[in-house]
């Protein structure tokens, strides 16, 4: 599979109207514009911090789509720090989701939580699937090495 971007849509989903509205708005300075751009791009950087560097896509903006979720999750608790005590936000269990994404960021790193490389397995466009080494497979990273799923 492609690997793929999060956007505000993405984080909005997760929040209520009224917590959407507060992130937001809540205590903006003049000129200061809706914080969830900058922490989707805070987020995007720390789970690829997380992934093998022979794995990474070049585009920076993307992550691999096995790690969607767990991007907006870390996205929601970054936001939360934008309200007094974030308690509006940080609910308990989205609390104990957050533990679990940052454990699953930390597998990925070990190599215990595999993800689809982001990294072009064949580099010649000349090459259709029946050529291709692959079989038309997909590529895994597996303890920062690159192994074919097969």
């Amino acid at each position: 599979m492609a690997w793929l971007t999060i956007t505000s849509s993405d984080v909005e989903a997760r929040l209520s109207g009224p917590e959407v509205t507060a992130v937001q708005t809540y205590d903006l300075a003049n000129g200061q514009s809706d914080p969830l751009p900058e922490a989707i791009a805070l987020t995007l950087a720390e789970v690829r911090g997380y992934i093998p560097i022979n794995c990474l896509d070049p585009d920076t903006t993307l992550i691999p789509p096995s790690l969607r979720d767990t991007a907006i999750i870390i996205a929601v608790e970054k936001l939360s720090g934008r309200l007094s005590g974030g308690g509006l936000i940080m609910t308990d269990n989205r609390r104990a989701s957050f533990e679990v994404a940052i454990q699953r960021l930390r597998d990925t790193a070990r190599g215990q939580y595999h993800v689809e490389s982001g990294v072009a397995v064949v580099a010649a466009t000349d090459i259709t699937d029946s050529d291709n080494i692959t079989g038309g497979n997909s590529a895994m990273c597996y303890g920062g090495e690159l192994k074919l799923d097969f």
